[in-house]
């Protein structure tokens, strides 16, 4: 794999893939095992085998034993894979939006109380809330020539 210079691009290498994502979302749902993706999803076994090993390779997902010495094993959130839920939360609340009329959104998410969820918008750390027009940019410590290049030509 190439390491680019873009965070977008870098982070759309592990997980971009639609299937990574399905993955992920089955299980945020709480679906773990090998055979509940396979008939969740249909995707053919020796596919969803290379997503899964590829998402482990990532440490994204981690295999746990089903139980305590057990051969068989399940596929569980690392720290990294848990931190996409605002990433899936937030491709989910875009298609709501943006691909289905209210009657025909296909699940509700609501909190333990039945609050609906709050569109999910960036903030600044101070509480402001930010829109991207707002957004400044400057080179990383890791920016290479081209990336200052790119803002160099913005900021003109």
């Amino acid at each position: 794999m190439t390491s680019p210079n873009c965070s977008i691009e870098a982070s759309l290498s592990l997980v971009g893939e639609p299937w990574n994502l399905l993955i992920l979302r089955e299980v945020f749902w709480g679906f773990h095992r090998f055979s509940d993706f396979h008939n969740n999803l249909g995707l053919a076994k020796n596919l969803l085998s290379t997503r899964l090993k590829k998402l482990c390779e990532y440490d994204i997902l981690k295999q746990v034993p089903s139980k305590p010495g057990s051969r068989r094993f399940e596929y569980h959130l690392t720290a990294k894979g848990y931190d996409l839920y605002p990433v899936l939360l937030s491709l989910m609340q875009w298609g709501d939006k943006w691909l289905f009329t209210k009657d025909q959104i296909p699940l509700i998410l609501s909190s333990p109380d039945g609050d609906s969820v709050a569109p999910l918008k960036p903030y600044s750390i101070s509480g402001q809330q930010l829109e991207f027009s707002s957004l400044r940019s400057s080179p990383g410590p890791g920016a290479n020539e081209c990336m200052r290049k790119k803002l160099k030509h913005l900021q003109n």
